[in-house]
C-alpha cells in the first residue's frame, strides 16, 4: 500500500471509529438530555423557519429533526467505512460498510439506547438509520462511479 493510501485509510478509518463513538456517546444520553439537545435545535430550526414566514408545530419540527439526525450520521458513518474500505481493498465499493452501520445501528438500540434512562429502542430508527446508510453508498457509488 502507497503512502497516500495509508493516508487515506488511516484519516477514514479514523473518522469511521469517529462517528461510531459519536452515535454511542449520543445514545448514553438520558432521555431528558436528549430531549434538551433536540430541544435547543428546534428553537434555532423555528427562528431559521420564521425568518422564511415558515411555522411548523414544535412535536412535528422535533420528531423531523430527530429523524434527520438518524439519517444523517449513519449516511456519513457509511461514506466513512466505505471510503476506508476502499483505500484498505483497492475495491470500488463493497457492501461491508452498510453491512457495518446495520450492526452499528441494530446495537446503538438494543444495548445502549435500552440500558439508557428514559430511553428505548425503535426498530424505526434502526431502518431509518439503515436507509441513512444505504444513500451514502448510493452517492457513494455514483460519484466514484
Amino acid at each position: 500500500m502507497d503512502k497516500k493510501r495509508k493516508i487515506y485509510s488511516a484519516l477514514f478509518g479514523g473518522l469511521t471509529l469517529f462517528f461510531t463513538l459519536f452515535i454511542f456517546w449520543n445514545s448514553l444520553q438520558t432521555g431528558e438530555e436528549s430531549g434538551a439537545q433536540s430541544d435547543a435545535v428546534v428553537e434555532i430550526a423555528k427562528k431559521l423557519l420564521g425568518f422564511f414566514g415558515i411555522t411548523v408545530e414544535d412535536y412535528s419540527l422535533g420528531v423531523f429533526i430527530r429523524k434527520a439526525a438518524h439519517f444523517s450520521e449513519y449516511f456519513l458513518l457509511c461514506i466513512c467505512a466505505s471510503l476506508f474500505i476502499i483505500n484498505i481493498t483497492s475495491r470500488r465499493f463493497s457492501f461491508a460498510a452498510p453491512i457495518y452501520c446495520g450492526i452499528v445501528a441494530i446495537c446503538d438500540e438494543f444495548i445502549m439506547q435500552m440500558s439508557t434512562s428514559g430511553r428505548s429502542p425503535q426498530w424505526t430508527d434502526v431502518l431509518i438509520d439503515f436507509c441513512g446508510a444505504l444513500v451514502g453508498l448510493g452517492i457513494l457509488i455514483s460519484i466514484l462511479g
